[in-house]
């Protein structure tokens, strides 16, 4: 909206902090006072990019995460290095399952130190770090610490005893009672839990996820049969462009029907989805339409001006300062 900018980060790469401050500052300079920081599906990457990322937003010399292990040579404090040009700027951070690692330290630490308001699903739940060693037979990656948030809490979810495919398949969901059941404290005294991730402040509901024949008709250029052949009968003009973003109510008739019967007739399966799933493969459907009739960036506004996450951040700002000191 005409105050609020959106930035989303995939991953932790090199500059990534540098890159997040340089597009924040753009944003401010089109005038927003506020900013959603989307860190949804971030696996996470160099750890030390958290590090400077969370010095934008808070005082110098913060605690920022914890690495403690079996030795004490590996324990380490990491706390940001300057004030942040940042640090008065209202933020909401979105996470969901697919954030992870570096993603989770820096959730954690803007959660512990009540900077940011956490919204979406529990993060994934990876917070290890490794490192090299030379043996006879080559070279081997051994985990030696665990990261801690400033509070104290673990993030790692628990893994003994799991098989690999198993520990996948649990990603958001909470580690074992004696991990999630203990209490700590944020700087405002806020109640937050350690273990299986970083549990949001705020939960909201899951995307729909589409059935396993999505896959198959994307693959196959179902949706972009239906969706070009409707991006032709839209004018260029901006008009008829915030039209589509904005006009929901007609994706399903013109994208969806069509859609699902080419899907029937070709596949061969039923293809009778909810309510929930037509609305969300209607949405995607719709961002094909504006990628292909105004590139290169009208499917991406669709996508940020749909996402119910988004609008729901949008609604917490308002009440962001009490919520943040557990008012």
């Amino acid at each position: 909206d005409g105050q609020t900018g959106y930035v989303k980060l995939d991953e932790f790469g090199v500059k990534a902090a540098d890159d997040v401050a340089s597009a924040i500052g753009r944003l401010k300079g089109m005038k927003a006072t506020q900013v959603i920081l989307d860190l949804r599906g971030n696996p996470g990457g160099i750890v030390t990019e958290a590090v400077d990322l969370a010095s934008e937003f808070l005082p110098s010399q913060t605690l920022v995460f914890s690495t403690r292990g079996r030795k004490k040579v590996v324990d380490e404090d990491f706390r940001t290095s300057r004030r942040g040009h940042y640090i008065d700027l209202p933020l909401i951070l979105l996470i969901d399952e697919g954030s992870a690692s570096a993603a989770e330290a820096l959730a954690g630490s803007l959660q512990d130190h009540d900077r940011a308001l956490i919204l979406g699903r529990r993060s994934f739940g990876k917070a290890l770090m490794q490192t090299g060693f030379l043996v006879p037979s080559g070279f081997i990656e051994l985990t030696i610490v665990h990261e801690l948030t400033p509070s104290g809490r673990f993030i790692q979810r628990r893994y003994q005893g799991l098989a690999i495919q198993q520990y996948y398949a649990f990603a958001g969901t909470g580690g074992i009672a004696e991990d999630t059941m203990k209490v700590f404290r944020t700087d405002h005294q806020r109640q937050v839990r350690g273990g299986g991730g970083i549990a949001p402040d705020v939960a909201l509901p899951g995307r729909a996820r589409p059935p396993a024949w999505w896959s198959v008709a994307v693959d196959s250029g179902y949706d972009s049969a239906v969706a070009d052949s409707v991006a032709q009968t839209l004018g260029s003009d901006a008009q008829s462009r915030a039209a589509w973003i904005a006009g929901s109510g007609q994706w399903q008739g013109r994208l969806l029907a069509p859609f699902l019967s080419r899907v029937r007739s070709r596949l061969k399966v039923a293809a009778q989805p909810d309510s929930t799933v037509s609305a969300e493969m209607a949405r995607q459907l719709a961002a094909r339409v504006a990628f292909v009739r105004w590139p290169p960036d009208a499917g991406d506004e669709l996508l940020l001006q749909s996402d119910h996450d988004v609008l729901a951040a949008l609604t917490y700002f308002g009440r962001l300062e009490g919520l943040l000191k557990g008012d």
